[in-house]
């Protein structure tokens, strides 16, 4: 039992071959709560294959909505009244240390309630820092880390020419598949246009240093800002069209 178990978690794609692809700038629309959060030491199953439900975790950062410090969310990983751990479908199995991306809400009873289905992940490391570059791919830009709805972006405001091409660099390793329906399932890109965020469809890469990229072949009339979405955050440039 316990081997089959170990084994089961270690597959990969196990935890996702449930879920229907959905592409991250959807998953994050759908999602009222996206918390960066680190798990905190706590009970493991035997062979510490993973933190039994619920594990605590540290927030660093509320990407998305609010909520306390501490956080207690449910994980693959449940202890039965006869000793035994049983496996939940799609729940995630985290371990002390690591560092997560959750999707979720808070239940009636404050716990966050999240699945991989949702889209909560390990919080990937970044290849390089997202940028934005224009046509001759010269940077005119860092993007800086920011909430899903930022009140503000810190940086200077950019100035672009409008119906100037642009290129984002997400900072994502690409996947084998660079088919756009691949892509979008690891990034997106929105605009602030008159005020409004809104969901762009551009044409989705792989980049420099084999890393996502977005090419946008115009900016759309009254932008202020752009903001990538990424499995390791969220992050954003003000612009100035002129």
């Amino acid at each position: 039992m316990f081997s089959a178990l170990v084994a089961l978690l270690a597959a990969p794609g196990v935890a996702h071959a449930a879920c229907a692809p959905v592409a991250l700038t959807d998953q994050i629309a759908s999602a009222p709560v996206v918390v960066t959060a680190m798990a905190l030491p706590g009970a493991t199953a035997r062979g510490g294959v993973g933190l039994v439900s619920p594990a605590e975790f540290r927030v660093v950062r509320y990407e998305k909505g609010s909520g306390p410090g501490t956080i207690e969310v449910a994980t693959a990983l449940s202890t039965l009244p006869d000793g035994t751990v049983s496996l939940g479908a799609e729940r995630i199995n985290p371990l002390p240390g690591q560092r997560w991306l959750l999707w979720g809400s808070f239940d009636r009873s404050g716990q966050f309630a999240t699945t991989t289905c949702l889209g909560s992940r390990r919080a990937s490391a970044s290849v390089v820092a997202p940028q934005l570059r224009d046509n001759s791919d010269e940077m005119l830009a860092p993007l800086r880390r920011s909430a899903y709805d930022p009140a503000a972006i810190s940086g200077a405001s950019v100035t672009v020419r409008p119906g100037r091409p642009l290129t984002l660099i997400t900072g994502v390793a690409a996947p084998v598949d660079h088919r756009q329906d691949t892509l979008r399932l690891s990034a997106g890109l929105r605009a602030k246009v008159a005020g409004t965020w809104r969901a762009l469809d551009v044409q989705w890469q792989s980049g420099p240093a084999g890393q996502i990229a977005a090419r946008l072949k115009s900016v759309p009339a009254h932008t202020t800002a752009l903001q990538l979405l990424t499995p390791s955050g969220f992050f954003a440039v003000k612009l100035r069209l002129r």
